[in-house]
């Protein structure tokens, strides 16, 4: 009996600290799922992780999830100081609950987006008239997700967005910010489009180079009908496939050729290796065909343009120190190029990897005292008076002023031609076989960007 009655006591007491164990656990994760949603709302600094976790957390088919998806609204409802627009997301929280968390939840994404602070958010649903379609099939701004809903921040209030979908007509909608710069669109829907003999696509390319146009790779994609976002980029994507997109066929001597298309708007990549890619827009929103005329295909080897031979190799040598670089530059009158980096940084790694490693740049390069910065904001205040974007070089006479800077990665020749400009204004002479490939780039590089102009 006493040997019985320790083992129930024992058991008791493992089964109150159990208890009490599960209790604080439970305190805790109230009080982590608490924080999540501050974060969300308020923008913080772990803003992002937040919206990750709670994404995974209202999909969960328990009690959590059934809480998740519940607070994510009331957590919205609570901000929205409009009736229509609470009633509205009642309702769906009534009939879809799942889709109505996650709307909730892209209306704090699209806030953390939105630049400046305080921009217009809209949202609504996207709707297939005939429902042949998976509405995720659908192009705009942002992602429409399941069921259609979508969220977005906006530039300009008094400006719509727009969806568009292959074999459907384009919508348009907008709206006048509510209180608290939310808008609610309702249904916006995508009806079909009679197919139009008259949208057809042509054009002729022009190669500066040695392929043949079978070798040139054409990609089509379905463009947003409007872009109204308040940085003017670019943040949604089609999630499924919808119908198939016009073919289009580039055959000899470079005729291209493809019709079926809707009235929107589509982009058309043109690329091959060794060149630089061409995007043309395709708008068909007029009812009309689209006729390029020439479309320049540039060889993106200098060796193409120079008819010489390259240069020998002159790897650029980085010095390890700015104050070194630039006591050099003084001391011994050259220039000095200073490149601000960062990690991680794909296109810094890329421009080391294949612009500067190019022999004709390296030896444009070669009168530069090199050195590479990493992360430091104060020294490109100083030299730029600004921050910036990864990698940016900068072009510094002896005397430590500012001649010229590039941003971004560039390709060997339109690097290049950024070099020359800084020859020029720190009056270095181009050397001969590249000043003659400039000028031969210059011309096609016009004609490029005048036919880009003409097509749109």
């Amino acid at each position: 009996m006493i040997a019985n009655s320790r083992i129930g006591s024992l058991l008791l007491a493992v089964t109150l600290l159990a208890a009490a164990h599960g209790a604080s656990q439970g305190s805790a994760a109230d009080e982590t799922h608490e924080k999540r949603l501050e974060s969300l709302a308020s923008q913080d600094s772990s803003a992002f992780a937040s919206y990750h976790q709670l994404r995974d957390m209202i999909t969960r088919n328990d009690d959590v999830g059934e809480l998740a998806r519940k607070d994510v609204v009331d957590r919205l409802l609570a901000e929205v100081d409009n009736e229509r627009i609470q009633l509205e997301l009642l309702r769906v929280r009534e009939t879809e609950p799942l889709h109505a968390a996650a709307l909730a939840l892209e209306v704090f994404h699209a806030r953390l987006w939105a630049k400046p602070k305080g921009s217009t958010i809209v949202a609504g649903q996207v709707v297939i008239d005939d429902g042949q379609i998976d509405v995720r099939a659908s192009q705009g701004q942002t992602l429409v997700g399941e069921g259609g809903y979508f969220a977005t921040a906006i530039g300009d209030p008094m400006k719509p967005i727009g969806f568009a979908l292959q074999g459907y007509q384009p919508i348009f909608a907008k709206g006048h910010a509510n209180q608290n710069g939310f808008v609610w669109l309702g249904r916006l829907r995508l009806r079909r489009d009679e197919v139009d003999a008259m949208r057809t696509l042509h054009g002729q390319i022009r190669i500066f180079g040695d392929i043949g146009p079978d070798e040139i790779s054409s990609s089509l994609f379905l463009a947003p009908p409007i872009i109204n976002t308040p940085t003017g980029g670019y943040h949604g994507a089609a999630q499924v496939s919808g119908e198939p997109l016009p073919t289009v066929s580039i055959s000899d001597p470079g005729s291209i050729h493809a019709a079926g298309f809707s009235p929107t708007v589509y982009w058309l990549s043109l690329t091959a290796d060794g060149y630089s890619p061409r995007m043309l827009v395709l708008d068909f929103t007029g009812d009309e065909g689209v006729d390029l005329g020439t479309i320049p295909f540039l060889c993106a080897d200098i060796g193409y343009y120079a008819k010489t031979e390259p240069p020998g190799p002159r790897p650029v040598k980085w010095e390890k120190s700015y104050a070194a670089a630039a006591l050099t530059s003084r001391d011994e009158g050259r220039p000095l190029l200073v490149m601000f980096s960062t990690e991680p940084c794909a296109p810094c790694m890329m421009l080391e990897q294949t612009t500067l490693k190019n022999p004709w740049i390296e030896q444009l390069l070669s009168p530069f005292v090199a050195v590479k910065v990493m992360q430091n904001q104060e020294l490109q205040e100083e030299i730029l008076g600004h921050g910036v974007g990864y990698p940016t070089l900068a072009f510094v006479d002896p005397e430590g002023n500012l001649v010229h800077n590039i941003t971004g990665f560039q390709e060997s020749m339109f690097f290049a031609q950024e070099c020359a400009k800084a020859y020029e204004k720190l009056k270095l002479d181009v050397p001969m076989g590249i000043e003659r490939l400039l000028n031969a780039f210059e011309q096609a590089h016009e004609s490029s960007q005048q036919t880009d102009q003409e097509a749109e």
